[in-house]
């Protein structure tokens, strides 16, 4: 039992902190490319491993020998195999994650001979905000024309290349409208309650809003406030409906068409 508590406590403290070490070189390199991905994990794990035997080698050599004879439970035999545990993890979890999607290494646009038909191409996918305002617990949908007949929609932005994050959208989005946030308690003016991903040729992945208005100003003059429970009798696409009532249920949803 005592060997337990010492392994658990040893290989812990390894854990905790060689995984430190990978989710914040993981985080900042933060590709959506897995294949990428993979190698970043196995360009780190082998790093830390080559530390860890210099570090074995150096305190040997103070002690008159090439190695610290091996123990599972000596420290530095602990860091080396949690280093060797979370190299061949996580690599090969990002790796299959890559070949799942059928992700390439290649990083950089090269030019295609034109042929007859055009050769598709693999890209990550594409970012939108997808947002819904909401007054009196009602929702303003803009009413549009569709072939003579009156279609209600909402707002969707696509994230581009000044603005590379939702919440930088939604806050650019909201300024956009003149609608003011509230400065200590922004869950009250938006939030963010849901995430759409459609798989087509290029994945379209959808983050969905609710953002609150206190009262109808000029930029939201083409909206009309509609009941939940009315929307039944309005006119809207197929994504926006299974959207909204996802939004009705007020559970935090992530949904794969």
């Amino acid at each position: 039992m005592e060997l337990f508590i010492q392994l658990l406590k040893l290989y812990g403290a390894g854990l905790l902190g060689y995984g430190f070490i990978f989710f914040v070189i993981l985080r900042l390199y933060n590709s959506k490319n897995y294949l990428r991905m993979a190698l970043a994990s196995l360009i780190t794990g082998l790093s830390l491993i080559i530390l860890t035997i210099l570090g074995i080698m150096f305190d040997s050599f103070r002690e008159g020998a090439l190695f610290v004879a091996y123990s599972f439970i000596q420290p530095y035999y602990v860091f080396f195999n949690v280093a060797i545990l979370l190299t061949f993890a996580l690599s090969l979890t990002f790796f299959i994650m890559g070949k799942k999607r059928r992700q390439s290494f290649r990083s950089f646009p090269y030019k295609v001979k034109k042929t007859t038909k055009p050769i598709p191409t693999i890209v990550d996918e594409h970012e939108f905000v997808y947002v819904v305002f909401k007054r009196n617990d009602n929702y303003l949908l803009k009413k549009i024309k569709v072939s003579g007949e009156d279609y209600y929609t909402t707002l969707i932005e696509k994230l581009n290349n000044k603005i590379f994050f939702h919440d930088e959208m939604i806050k650019h989005i909201i300024g956009q409208f003149g609608l003011r946030e509230e400065s200590h308690n922004h869950d009250v003016n938006y939030k963010l309650v849901g995430e759409v991903t459609k798989h087509e040729k290029i994945d379209n992945h959808y983050y969905c809003y609710v953002v609150n208005v206190e009262e109808i100003n000029d930029k939201l003059r083409d909206y009309v406030e509609i009941n939940p429970y009315d929307l039944i009798n309005y006119q809207m696409n197929d994504f926006d409906k299974q959207i909204l009532y996802h939004i009705i249920l007020k559970d935090y949803f992530k949904i794969e068409l």
